[in-house]
Order: structure tokens, then C-alpha cells, then sequence
């Protein structure tokens, strides 16, 4: 199954510490916010993760990498202007399968 993470926004509401780390690295309990839900992904069946980027895009590569990482296949795209939520997911499209989820890159969950 695979998952598309829109991690494109600047974190407004997070400043200063979203100046120059990207929303979706900034540490929480010394890892990586996205971290958690990489793993929340992997525990239900996701090894196939796409993450929608934009602002501060090469600090989320930096930190997770390419590829084959953790029991999933790791990919991005970049937005080339902020598009919004379903810009993003329209922009996507390109490497996304005809089912996958779409979550925020900026929250923590646990459903089912």
C-alpha cells in the first residue's frame, strides 16, 4: 500500500524554530516528528511512502534520505510553488498507484 505525505508548508505557527529546519524535522523527543509516522505507516502495511515537499525540501531529504530506508520505499516530489492540499495531491500524481492515503505531514494520529 502506499502513502502520500504533504510536508510542504513553511510552519508559520512554528517560528522561529521553522526558519531553517522544515516543519516536518523538527525533533520531538530527540527524532524527527516525521519519523513517528513513518513508523506508524510501516506498522500498518505502508512500504511504499511518496513525500509532497516544498518549502525547505532539501532539509527533509537530508534527513530521511532516498529509497529503500526502514521497511519502506522512500520517494519525493517537490512542489514548485506552494499548490495547497489538493495541489499537492494532484502534483503527486505522477508517481502515486490508483490507491493510496494521504496524510499531513504536521500531525501526529493513530487510527485504524
Amino acid at each position: 500500500m502506499q502513502a502520500l505525505i504533504l510536508a510542504g508548508g513553511e510552519g508559520t505557527r512554528l517560528r522561529p524554530l521553522t526558519s531553517t529546519v522544515p516543519k516536518p524535522v523538527v525533533p520531538l523527543v530527540n527524532r524527527p516528528f516525521i519519523s513517528y509516522m513513518t513508523d506508524w505507516l510501516v506498522g500498518h502495511g505502508i512500504d511504499d511512502v511518496v513525500m509532497s515537499c516544498g518549502f525547505l525540501a532539501s532539509g527533509v531529504r537530508a534527513e530521511l534520505g532516498e529509497g529503500e530506508r526502514d521497511g519502506f520505499r522512500l520517494r519525493y516530489v517537490t512542489e514548485p510553488e506552494p499548490l495547497g492540499t489538493a495541489g499537492g495531491v494532484k502534483f503527486a500524481e505522477q508517481v502515486l498507484d490508483e490507491r493510496f492515503v494521504v496524510l499531513n505531514g504536521d500531525i501526529l494520529t493513530d487510527f485504524d
